[in-house]
């Protein structure tokens, strides 16, 4: 979680899980960024795409994870996506649902909107208040909201990658 002075928080949930979550027997859960190394008796912890994706959501940690992000999405002022390809019903049904209900808005950073997202979007022409950000073919950003569902050309900036938006944006 990353709270800044004023006292506006934003909190980040992986709610499958990370490369670097690993759950020991010694130990529980931890995260050990970088590991080269795994102890014999880490077991990763994260939720690979398969068929068999949203059964795991139902298991612990993740199910623990899923409801608090179900108390967020109940409660946050906005939504910030970073990399959320809109492919999980039981995710963003509760955060479309808010985000047209209650009038909450979505920035969506991504390399690459998916179709999933495109649809949601892009291709409803709803009253969700909006922005997409994702990589342009040539140096730079396209940049959609609900007005401008075509896109908008931002040259020369990454807006859609995290750190640039963080350095450009923020």
């Amino acid at each position: 979680m990353w709270q800044e002075s004023a006292g506006k928080t934003l909190e980040i949930w992986k709610v499958h899980g990370s490369l670097d979550w690993f759950s020991f027997k010694k130990f529980g859960i931890r995260s050990v960024p970088g590991i080269i190394d795994l102890p014999a008796d880490a077991i990763p912890l994260i939720i690979p795409p398969s068929f068999k994706k949203l059964a795991e959501t139902h298991e612990d940690p993740f199910r623990k994870i899923v409801h608090a992000v179900d108390t967020v999405l109940r409660e946050a002022n906005s939504f910030f996506c970073v990399g959320y390809g809109f492919n999980d019903n039981h995710i963003q049904v509760k955060l479309f649902e808010r985000a047209q209900r209650d009038r909450k808005p979505v920035v969506i950073l991504s390399k690459e909107l998916t179709k999933n997202a495109r649809k949601l979007f892009l291709e409803d022409h709803g009253q969700i208040d909006f922005l997409a950000f994702e990589e342009a073919s040539n140096y730079g950003t396209i940049m959609y909201d609900k007005d401008n569902r075509d896109g908008v050309l931002i040259e020369g900036h990454h807006v859609w990658d995290l750190a640039h938006f963080v350095k450009e944006v923020i």
